[in-house]
C-alpha cells in the first residue's frame, strides 16, 4: 500500500534510496495526486540530488522536477518564500558573518574564562558556534539555558555548604561532595552561565542586522506551523504524501516539522501518509541514543505506524555484515531491543564472499602508519584474480580527523 504511516528500518546496503524513489513513482502512478503534492525530505544536498536523478529515470525529468525533494533547510526556505506574509524578511547569515558577530561578542567581554582559551579568546569560536546551533536544533530556548544555569549554580552552592558542614563535623572521608566533584560542578555552572551570556548577545546582534542562521529558518517554520492556523492548514493540505530519508539523524526541530505536517490527518482520525526511512545503527550526526529517541518519538506520535525492516544487504559480503552486527550488538540502546517484533538480523545478498575484517591494535601511531604503508606496498605488488596488478586507487584509508592524515602523507612520500 502507498497509504498510511510507515517506518522503514533500512539496514546498510539495503537500497533505501531506491525504496524511496520507487515509492514516489508508485504514488504518482496509483494515487490521485499531482507531483506538487509529494514532499521528500533528505538530510543532505547530495542525498536530494541523488534522489532527483533516480526519480528522473523512472518518471522523466520534467515530471520529477515538480516533486519537492529537498533538505529540511531547503524546504523551510521555500515555505518562507511562498508564505512570505507570515515571516519577517531576513537574510541568511554566511559562515563569515556568524564568525564576525561572535568575535565581536567575545571581544566585548573581559570576564570569559570558562568557554574561552586564556591565551586566545577566539580559539574556541567554532565550538561555541556549534553549541549555539545545537541548542537551537534541539528546540531549547535561551530561557531554558538560563534556568539550567541557575539550577547548576544553586546545586553548586548546596555542594559547597554541605562540604563545609561535613568538614566542620570532623568528617575525614566519605564526603557527600568532595573537592573534585565541587570543582566539576563549578566548571559546568560557569561554562553554562558564560554560554548563556554569549548566546543571548549573539542572537541579539543577528536580529539587529536582520540576519538569521539555518537553525532559525527551521525554528521559525515550526513556530508558525504551531501558531498560525491558515499557514499550517495550507501546508498540511498541500503535501499529501511525505517521505523522509536518514530519519535517525534528524534533530528535534526537524522531527517537529514532520509531526506537524501530519497533524491535520491525526485530528481527522486518519493515519497520515508519512513514510520515513532510517536505522539507529547508522547514525552519523547524532550521539548514540538520540537516534533511537527519534524513532521512538515517531512511534509515539503515530501509534498506527507500520514498521518494516529491510534486512538484506546488497553491498557487502556476509563476513562484513556479521562483523558489523557483532559490534553493533554491544550497543545497549537499539531499536530491536526496545520495539517488539523488530529483528535486525541482516544478511548479505551480493553474491560474493570475502575475508572477515581484521582488527589490529598498535601501541602508537608510528607503528600503525609503518604497518599500513608496508601492507599497501605488498598489495600493489600482487596480482588479482584477473592476473592484473592491484592498483593504489583500490585502497582507501579512513581517519577521524583531517590532521590524522599527515603521518600517512609523510610515509607515502
Amino acid at each position: 500500500t502507498i497509504d498510511g504511516t510507515v517506518l522503514v528500518i533500512a539496514g546498510p546496503g539495503s537500497g533505501k534510496t531506491q525504496i524511496l524513489t520507487l515509492r514516489i513513482a508508485n504514488i504518482l502512478q496509483t494515487a490521485s495526486v499531482d507531483s506538487e503534492n509529494i514532499l521528500c525530505l533528505t538530510y543532505t544536498e547530495s542525498g536530494a540530488r541523488t534522489m532527483k536523478e533516480r526519480l528522473a529515470r523512472f518518471i522523466g525529468e520534467k515530471e520529477s522536477r515538480k516533486v519537492n525533494i529537498s533538505t529540511f533547510h531547503g524546504f523551510c526556505m521555500r515555505l518562507r518564500e511562498e508564505y512570505g506574509e507570515y515571516f519577517e524578511k531576513k537574510t541568511l547569515a554566511s559562515d563569515i558573518e556568524k564568525v564576525k558577530i561572535l568575535k565581536t561578542v567575545l571581544e566585548s567581554h573581559d570576564d570569559l574564562y570558562w568557554i574561552c582559551s586564556e591565551s586566545n579568546k577566539l580559539a574556541n569560536i567554532g565550538d561555541i558556534l556549534r553549541s549555539i546551533s545545537e541548542y537551537k536544533r534541539e528546540r531549547n530556548t535561551l530561557e531554558y539555558i538560563k534556568s539550567q544555569s541557575d539550577s547548576l549554580e544553586s546545586y553548586l552552592s548546596t555542594a559547597k555548604n554541605t562540604y563545609e558542614a561535613e568538614k566542620a563535623r570532623g568528617i575525614k572521608r566519605g564526603f557527600t561532595f568532595n573537592q573534585t566533584k565541587i570543582n566539576e560542578i563549578e566548571r559546568k555552572s560557569k561554562k553554562l552561565s558564560e554560554f548563556f551570556t554569549v548566546a543571548k548577545e549573539y542572537d541579539k546582534k543577528l536580529k539587529e542586522k536582520n540576519l538569521c542562521d539555518f537553525d532559525d529558518l527551521i525554528n521559525d517554520v515550526v513556530d508558525k506551523l504551531k501558531s498560525v492556523f491558515e499557514f499550517s492548514r495550507s501546508v498540511q493540505e498541500k503535501y499529501q504524501y511525505i517521505l523522509v530519508d536518514e530519519f535517525q539523524d534528524t534533530n528535534t526541530a526537524q522531527n517537529e516539522i514532520v509531526s506537524l505536517l501530519g497533524e491535520y490527518w491525526m485530528e481527522e482520525n486518519l493515519s497520515p501518509n508519512i513514510f520515513v526511512v532510517g536505522d539507529d545503527d547508522q547514525s552519523i550526526y547524532r550521539f548514540q541514543g538520540a537516534s533511537v529517541s527519534n524513532i521512538l518519538e515517531f512511534q509515539k506520535n503515530f501509534p498506527s505506524v507500520e514498521i518494516i525492516v529491510l534486512d538484506t544487504n546488497y553491498r557487502s559480503t556476509q563476513e562484513i555484515v556479521e562483523s558489523a552486527r557483532s559490534l553493533v550488538a554491544k550497543n545497549k540502546i537499539t531499536i530491536d531491543k526496545l520495539i517488539e517484533g523488530v529483528d535486525k538480523n541482516y544478511i548479505s545478498n551480493n553474491g560474493k564472499s570475502g575475508a572477515s575484517p581484521s582488527f589490529i591494535n598498535f601501541s602508537n601511531n608510528h607503528y600503525e602508519v609503518a604497518y599500513i604503508t608496508k601492507y599497501i606496498q605488498e598489495y600493489v605488488n600482487q596480482t588479482n584474480s584477473k592476473g592484473e596488478k592491484n592498483k593504489y586507487n583500490d585502497i582507501a584509508i579512513l581517519f577521524r580527523r583531517n590532521y590524522d592524515a599527515y603521518e600517512f602523507i609523510k610515509a607515502f612520500d
